[in-house]
């Protein structure tokens, strides 16, 4: 067996538990405080969020009246669980309290009275871009993390004798955007305190959020749509009694999500994202296949126009007139030469003009690799070929330099092409794309792709593989679009994997359910290709 088929066939065991999509969750409730005032509401909430997500297919870990070990080992042990490619649900309800800057969660052991530094070092930070609860799950590759923080009620810490009080006595801070691929909701907005109960007569087992934000939840709702209908609610019910509070979230998820495979949308809502990143494949396509694919998947509305609009153009030869005119007598038509090796001592990547990427065409090796259901360990393999080149930008354009991958599995009669583009809608909360469109010729046996993982960069020697950063949107059947992660930390991960590892992995669920994985070899040839489209990409 070629070596690189080897190596390829254990890295697909070891992505077969992200392609079941695991749903986990960990649910933490604390009422039984030892030395600040107990809550009343905080572990019923706790209960009924365990209900609905073991209802909707999770395996959660629920744990109630934690101290601050126990809890940060809680934590430990949900964030080692979870696989790249899961859907990971975290759930606190709890005192906590905000430095103005960060916000932390309480264990039941918490002192009555401490400065802000002592406590800074005895509760656990939310996310503080280091070591934060939502730091470290985000760090596992989870495709889509969720956070419920019910944690905004008044400060419960006395300061120090002679000291001056708290930098936020109610609440909790407002929160730096997570990355892409989370979606945080907070029961109350910054410097709001959340309320248990509407009045003393108010008699519901559940706090007022809770008891709102469930069913919206359990109606598989997009978690966009069921927040939002959530504030509405909750905002009427505490004004009428004379009170404030209205629900806080943070959206970085491409697309429409929930807590299940398939969201109910609920009469007419705003555009949600999976309309703007059908906006941004519109914008990116060149080709009429994809744009007649977006044109035959899309429903009627003023996205499949401008599908349509493009197509037509596309085929009138008019393409670039639809977005840039001016750039019409100044474009550099994409023309395809063979790359040859850069000769010992010649000009390096960074001596390149910015935004002039010279068009390449090298070729490498593919694979499809599918399971087998005797043999799981040893999958079906297909070989092909697979071809990289470099679309050259117009002058002045570097965003538009794009890298595509052509590859041919004749066995299976099948044809994918992927593109890598520096992201330029800025709707989209992703520094670069990459979009992957998968065909079948009639009598494949294959009949389509139902779903795909973000993209994994694996090396050979060892065979290891790295989960690129960044949130994948399913476009319609066999066509998806992977959204790479922009924050500073995230891109340079991404960068590193990409320019250095030598194989792009796509992990895949087949329309059969079966699973799958593409391999395209870069090679040492393509990887000039993107070393000198990054380069490219940073030109001012």
């Amino acid at each position: 067996m070629h070596r690189w088929i080897a190596g390829t066939m254990v890295c697909l065991a070891w992505v077969l538990p992200a392609l079941a999509e695991n749903r986990v969750a960990l649910v933490i409730g604390e009422d039984e405080y030892q030395n600040v005032e107990p809550l009343k509401k905080a572990v019923a909430d706790a209960n009924a969020y365990t209900d609905l997500l073991a209802a909707k297919g999770f395996q959660v870990r629920s744990r109630r009246d934690l101290t601050y070990k126990q809890m940060n080992a809680e934590i430990a042990a949900f964030v080692a669980s979870i696989e790249p490619g899961d859907i990971a649900v975290f759930v606190y309800s709890g005192h906590g309290w905000s430095d103005g800057a960060i916000n932390y969660l309480v264990g039941v052991d918490a002192p009555r009275s401490a400065s802000e530094d002592e406590l800074a070092g005895i509760t656990l930070p939310l996310k503080n871009g280091v070591n934060g609860v939502l730091d470290r799950i985000e760090r596992k590759g989870a495709q889509l993390r969720v956070a419920i923080v019910d944690a905004c009620r008044d400060n419960p810490f006395a300061p120090p004798t002679g000291t001056k009080g708290f930098s936020y006595g109610r609440g909790l801070a407002p929160m730096a955007p997570p990355p892409a691929g989370t979606f945080v909701v907070f029961s109350a907005s910054a410097g709001e305190s959340a309320l248990d109960r509407l009045s003393d007569a108010d008699a519901s087992p559940n706090s007022v959020f809770t008891r709102v934000f469930l069913p919206h939840l359990a109606a598989d709702m997009t978690l966009l749509d069921a927040t939002k209908a959530t504030q509405a609610e909750v905002v009427s019910l505490t004004s009428a009694a004379n009170r404030a509070q209205k629900p806080a979230y943070y959206d970085e998820v491409v697309g429409a999500a929930c807590l299940t495979k398939e969201c109910k949308v609920q009469g007419a809502i705003a555009p949600s994202h999976s309309d703007q990143a059908l906006a941004a494949m519109i914008e990116h396509a060149t080709t009429a296949e994809a744009l007649k694919a977006l044109v035959s998947d899309m429903p009627e509305g003023e996205l499949r126009d401008r599908a349509r609009a493009k197509l037509e153009a596309l085929r009138n030869g008019q393409a670039a007139s639809l977005e840039k005119p001016e750039a019409m007598s100044t474009a550099v038509a994409p023309t395809i030469v063979t790359a040859a090796p850069t000769p010992a001592g010649s000009a390096s990547v960074a001596t390149l003009e910015p935004g002039l990427v010279p068009a390449h065409r090298v070729q490498g090796r593919a694979a499809m690799l599918v399971a087998v259901s005797s043999n799981p360990q040893k999958p079906a393999v297909s070989l092909g070929s697979v071809v990289w080149s470099t679309i050259p930008a117009a002058p002045g354009q570097p965003a538009t330099i794009a890298v595509k991958a052509e590859a041919d599995i004749p066995e299976l009669k099948m044809h994918a092409v992927m593109t890598l583009r520096k992201n330029t809608d800025l709707s989209l909360p992703a520094s670069h794309t990459i979009d992957l469109r998968v065909t079948f010729a009639d009598g494949a046996e294959i009949k389509g792709i139902k779903d795909m993982r973000v993209p994994m960069m694996r090396r050979d020697d060892p065979p290891s593989q790295d989960a690129l950063s960044g949130v994948r949107v399913k476009i319609s059947d066999s066509y998806f679009l992977v959204g790479l992660n922009r924050s500073d930390a995230e891109l340079a991960h991404n960068v590193d994997l990409i320019v250095n590892r030598g194989w792009f992995d796509f992990p895949m669920l087949l329309n059969d359910d079966r699973i799958a994985k593409l391999t395209l070899e870069k090679g040492s040839a393509a990887d000039r290709l993107f070393a000198d489209a990054f380069l490219a990409w940073k030109a001012p």
